[in-house]
């Protein structure tokens, strides 16, 4: 199951939700690089960014981020 937690959860704090779904979700799907990077701290489960980012992607595969092409 993803969880999908753009837009901060839709305004319930992607944080919160996230750590609380991380037992249930296979992965997590976030809107940004932003969210994703704020997500992964706080969550075991990958990151998934639904738009390409302008970071530096080895920085986020290293934190278990992947994304789109």
């Amino acid at each position: 199951m993803c969880a999908v937690l753009k837009a901060d959860a839709y305004h319930l704090g992607a944080e919160e939700v996230g750590a609380y779904l991380n037992t249930g979700a296979d992965f997590f799907a976030v809107a940004t690089a932003e969210e994703a990077l704020k997500l992964a701290g706080r969550v075991t489960k990958p990151v998934l960014v639904l738009s390409f980012p302008e970071e530096d992607l080895a920085e986020l595969a290293a934190r278990n981020i992947r994304v789109t092409v």
